[in-house]
């Protein structure tokens, strides 16, 4: 089989982007399948600043490479199969033209939508909506991470299937597991992430001053301040981006992992906490509920910061911990280990090809 693969190729973690990196390891390990990539990131992310103007001079720049890339390979690689991810917004302009061309060509498209916001675009019933059921509408078959969009894409698609996304839980047993009585975050610090419900939440959790906050991840200099500013940052640390190793170091040290954001399509970060034996508290936003099943984390709603320190409060219990802990690790190795995800992923391009 020969199939392309179109998708963010960066350093520097990131959802798809590590989702991109298991998937590529393993595409190793099968000479069956021979793959082709086309780097479809940004240079900036929206974290990183860039004005509007910039993203779509650049973003059209991104989609002329790789409109111009897949024609190449399309004529000289005799492809079979195209894996196409999309993060949404301006990239649906991109993403359309490419299927668009593929169905020209009669060359099967999967497209894999890596967000959670189709409940979001299917309210504002803008431009982006409509984007988005003309592509689900127009490739052979779209993966979602997360059965809300699942079932709100239903009835746009050719054909549509649930897939989550993988972990290679071996890579993990390297760290070393710990507790040093902290919580970490890891992510965007971004207002949407619920970084300032965090720091309000873990403060009324932290009266008698035992554990420290941990927050790791990109932000722009400007809500760095504001946070710093507007409240009171001691027993908290702000340790900016780190490169994916350290940063797993980081997490295998912590007493448990928090995510508060107010919208999620399926975190990897999380599969990563439960891969390291951590128990997780996070919102009941995207898939984050399905991957929290059977106790492997406690789930709150977005912007409550009551809930988020009552949450807290349950873990500060050491043999909580543990327990949660164990069942978390139980949880991702039976169902988000890479090599099951990954023989759903190869039936789906065995299946489109022969449409």
């Amino acid at each position: 089989m020969n199939l392309c693969m179109i998708a963010p190729r960066v350093s520097l973690s990131g959802g798809v982007t590590n989702w991109e990196k298991i998937l590529s390891e393993e595409l190793c390990r099968h000479r069956e399948i021979k793959v082709y990539f086309i780097n479809n990131a940004s240079a900036k992310r929206p974290v990183d600043g860039g004005t509007m103007i910039y993203q779509v001079f650049h973003g059209s720049y991104v989609m002329f490479r790789a409109y111009f890339m897949l024609r190449w390979f399309v004529s000289k690689k005799n492809i079979d199969a195209v894996h196409m991810t999309t993060s949404g917004g301006l990239g649906f302009i991109r993403d359309n033209w490419l299927i668009r061309y593929l169905n020209k060509k009669g060359i099967s498209c999967v497209y894999h939508i890596h967000f959670g916001r189709a409940a979001e675009y299917r309210t504002e019933n803008g431009w982006k909506w409509k984007q988005l059921k003309k592509a689900v509408k127009n490739a052979d078959c779209t993966i979602v991470i997360d059965k809300r969009t699942y079932h709100i894409l239903k009835s746009e698609s050719k054909k549509i299937e649930y897939v989550n996304n993988p972990i290679n839980v071996k890579a993990f047993d390297r760290y070393k597991i710990t507790n040093e009585h902290k919580v970490v975050y890891l992510g965007w610090i971004i207002k949407e992430k619920g970084i300032e419900e965090l720091v309000q939440a873990f403060h009324m959790f932290n009266a008698n001053e035992e554990y420290e906050l941990e927050l790791i991840g990109p932000g722009k200099k400007q809500y760095l301040d504001h946070i710093r500013s507007k409240y009171n940052m001691s027993h908290i640390h702000l340790l900016g981006e780190l490169e994916h190793e350290q940063a797993m170091i980081r997490l295998a040290g912590a007493s448990f992992f928090v995510l508060p954001s107010y919208t999620e399509g399926f975190p990897n970060v999380i599969l990563e906490a439960m891969a390291l034996h951590k128990p997780v508290i996070a919102t009941n936003v995207g898939a984050i509920p399905q991957m929290l099943k059977g106790g492997a984390g406690i789930l709150t709603n977005p912007k409550d910061i009551s809930g988020l320190c009552n949450a807290m409060e349950i873990l500060a219990d050491s043999k909580k911990q543990e327990e949660m802990g164990r069942i978390s690790y139980e949880r991702v190795l039976e169902k988000y280990d890479i090599k099951k995800t990954f023989e759903k992923y190869r039936h789906i391009w065995k299946e489109t090809m022969q449409k």
